[in-house]
């Protein structure tokens, strides 16, 4: 308001200087046209200066209150809005710095478990390309140094880690190719005929003793003493063609067979009795068999542990399922995830016995050092 009023005050003042000037102006030039006194030039040019200044007040002064004018309206509410939004970028800035640090966060964190992982998986592939040299010949050639579900276990795993592992160009000879001396069935042995195709699309017809049975990965094998290789070998059940007892007629549905056989044995009675400890014994059989094989003693240990756990198990079975039993990488990482949760007393129990296989070896494995202190890490 007042500075309205003092607008309209600068202009009507501008007006009147310059009305005035105009009639003194007017009153020279009446003087000097009547014969006045020369010096009222000096006297009309001075005033024209005045009235000039006069209408230039007046135009400016109305120029400067629009703008003005503009300018009392809007300046309160432009600096509120513009210290609103500074304050939402300045928010919106800091948000999105948080959000790219915890973005390189986790990238370091997934390069770290990553770069881990490498090194742990090449760790392994040595391994396994190690223990399928050591025992690719008794494998193939029928020595029964290594069991045929533990071969393909350590296969598959070897070729779903390392695909182009030289490992896979150099295989050997047929076990049927070498020459053994026969052994002769024992009276009354229970002897079946059964024609196979093995991994590699072979068939075979072969006369075999059933002594055991394995299941791996809901896959199931049968552990035998082979005639033809003369030697102890092992079949997984898919690849069994057919089935007969010596002399008699092929057995309808073989596969259901020896799965309803399985079944029947005291093997899967213990697995069953022991399934609410699977995780425990598992990550132990992984750690004694890390560095290829697992040893009479390092069974005892593990034999021990169930026995503590599950009283009253015939020790008989717990051998051949700790035989038979194998743990690879994948399932021991899972096993580790959810041994966090294990109670205090389960891990002790497991920790004491890990140790007491650690003991046994005065120089460590570096897969099974690396699979002790993974364990140690979780539960130790």
């Amino acid at each position: 308001m007042a500075s309205n009023f003092l607008i309209k005050f600068v202009r009507f003042l501008g007006w009147l200087l310059f009305i005035a000037s105009l009639f003194v102006i007017i009153a020279g030039i009446v003087s000097i046209t009547s014969g006045g006194n020369p010096a009222d030039f000096w006297l009309i040019g001075i005033f024209a200066l005045f009235a000039a200044f006069g209408f230039f007040l007046t135009r400016y002064k109305k120029g400067k209150k629009s703008e003005n004018s503009e300018i009392l309206k809007t300046p309160k509410k432009t600096l509120t809005e513009k210290l609103q939004e500074q304050k939402e970028k300045s928010i919106q800035k800091q948000k999105e710095l948080k959000e790219q640090a915890e973005t390189l966060k986790n990238q370091y964190r997934e390069n770290k478990e990553r770069q881990a992982n490498t090194k742990e998986q090449n760790i392994r592939i040595e391994a396994l390309e190690r223990i399928i040299r050591e025992y690719q010949n008794s494998y193939y050639n029928g020595e029964a140094e290594i069991s045929d579900a533990e071969f393909d276990r350590l296969w598959d795993e070897l070729k779903s880690l390392s695909p182009n592992s030289p490992v896979f160009k150099n295989i050997g000879k047929d076990y049927s190719e070498k020459p053994e001396k026969a052994r002769i069935p024992k009276p009354g042995a229970n002897i079946f005929h059964i024609e196979y195709v093995d991994a590699s699309g072979k068939e075979s017809s072969r006369d075999i003793e059933i002594n055991g049975f394995l299941e791996d990965n809901g896959k199931l094998y049968i552990n035998t003493f082979c005639y033809k290789a003369n030697a102890m070998r092992q079949f997984m059940v898919d690849r069994v063609q057919s089935i007969s007892i010596q002399g008699g007629d092929p057995i309808d549905n073989p596969q259901q067979f020896l799965w309803n056989k399985y079944q029947n044995s005291d093997i899967y009675k213990t697995q069953i009795a022991l399934n609410d400890h699977a995780d425990e014994i598992l990550a132990l059989i992984f750690l004694a068999k890390s560095d290829g094989k697992m040893l009479k003693n390092e069974r005892d240990i593990i034999g021990r542990y169930i026995d503590i756990i599950a009283p009253g198990i015939d020790a008989e079975s717990v051998e051949k399922m700790l035989k038979n039993t194998t743990c690879e990488l994948s399932q021991f990482n899972g096993i580790l995830k959810r041994a966090k949760s294990w109670e205090l007393d389960t891990k002790k129990l497991v920790m004491d016995a890990a140790s007491q296989i650690k003991a046994l070896k005065k120089q460590l494995d570096p897969m099974e050092k690396a699979t002790f202190e993974k364990l140690k890490a979780v539960i130790g």
